[in-house]
């Protein structure tokens, strides 16, 4: 057989990216809780945009549009979407964790709107701080469990307030993440794409590289794989059909003579030329026997036959009496001889393979023992 190595190309690729990934989970990554923060919704209450003198927009005494003041419905959600449990101890009791409303005032007490399970809804304690800062006693988020609060912001017209992050929890640390779900449609598609600073940047186009280089090269083993295969079928038709051809009644003896033609095309065909071609296929074998056995002793390296390869096709052919053996020699009846000198004619004659390279390798990929 031809010489190739032990593990596929794609056994090769696949250890090494789950040897990336054992590096990864065992070195590098980390189990963390992760708080992301999402703005649902921004939204006017009011949307006069006239100054209509007959019309009063009343709230708690005061005409909104005499004094240019709006109000607005702010819904935020809070998602543990890291991958370890947010406990009661990782919040700070002189520090709670929660958020803050610029560019407005909250008028009424925040509402618990939704929680994703039981708990959550039923221990969410909300502390207004002052008339900006919204924070909440210590309590357990579980990863990917989340909540979502309801503000009512009055704010000057013309001004959108904005969020950030009071307090801490422990862990969270560089780890808290914004988005605003309300602004999804107005985001051009340019802006999402390249959002982010320079270093955001580099490190994403590295790693969409890697992971296109990386997705390109196993879809090419798979094709090459694939064709492999295609390759391997057609030989197999062909032996059958010359099986028939010449009226050989045993296609499994005739598809295992010329299994090496199947398995590797006009390597194969050197190989079966070449056993034949062999003056002592006794000594052959031994050497091989020796060579496999004892590494030191190293690899025979018959051209571009591996040593285990084509030992192994020895002993297949021994196993199937192609390969007659007794105590003092090793030969190939004298019947084979004659099918696989006819089999090759016959693939020379119908071009399956190359007349000019057979004649060149023969000899060049002789065994020379």
């Amino acid at each position: 057989m031809v010489k190739r190595p032990k593990v596929s190309t794609i056994g090769i690729v696949l250890t090494f990216l789950f040897g990336l990934f054992a590096v990864y989970t065992g070195l590098i990554y980390e189990k963390k809780p992760q708080i992301k923060i999402d703005v649902i919704t921004n939204t006017e209450i009011l949307d006069v945009r006239e100054n209509l003198s007959d019309l009063k927009i009343m709230f708690m005494g005061s005409d909104l549009t005499a004094i240019k003041k709006n109000i607005r419905i702010i819904t935020v959600k809070f998602i543990n979407n890291g991958n370890a449990d947010i406990i009661k101890s990782l919040f700070d009791e002189n520090d709670l964790f929660g958020y803050k409303i610029s560019n407005g005032t909250i008028i009424s007490s925040p509402e618990l709107l939704t929680a994703s399970n039981d708990y959550l809804q039923r221990n969410i304690e909300i502390v207004l701080s002052d008339s900006q800062t919204i924070r909440f006693k210590p309590l357990i988020i579980e990863q990917d469990q989340s909540f979502i609060i309801k503000t009512l912001v009055m704010c000057d017209f013309n001004v959108l307030p904005t969020i950030s992050v009071v307090g801490i929890i422990s862990g969270t640390t560089g780890k808290i993440t914004f988005s605003n779900t309300y602004l999804a449609d107005k985001e051009s598609f340019i802006s999402i794409t390249f959002r982010g600073n320079i270093f955001v940047q580099f490190v994403r186009a590295i790693v969409y590289s890697v992971i296109a280089i990386l997705m390109l090269l196993l879809f090419a083993l798979i094709f090459e794989s694939l064709k492999d295969k295609m390759e391997i079928r057609k030989r197999r038709r062909i032996v059958i059909n010359y099986c028939k051809k010449n009226k050989i009644v045993d296609v499994g003896k005739c598809l295992s003579l010329f299994e090496p033609y199947i398995e590797d095309g006009g390597h194969g065909v050197l190989l079966m030329k070449n056993l034949t071609l062999v003056v002592d296929l006794k000594k052959l074998f031994v050497l091989l026997q020796d060579s496999t056995k004892d590494s030191e002793k190293g690899h025979l390296w018959l051209n571009i036959y591996d040593d285990e390869d084509l030992l192994e096709e020895i002993n297949r052919y021994i196993e199937e009496g192609i390969i007659k053996t007794d105590e003092k020699k090793m030969y190939i009846a004298d019947l084979y001889k004659s099918n696989i000198s006819d089999f090759i004619n016959y693939l020379l004659k119908y071009k399956y393979i190359n007349f000019d390279w057979y004649m060149k390798s023969k000899q060049k990929y002789s065994f020379n023992i």
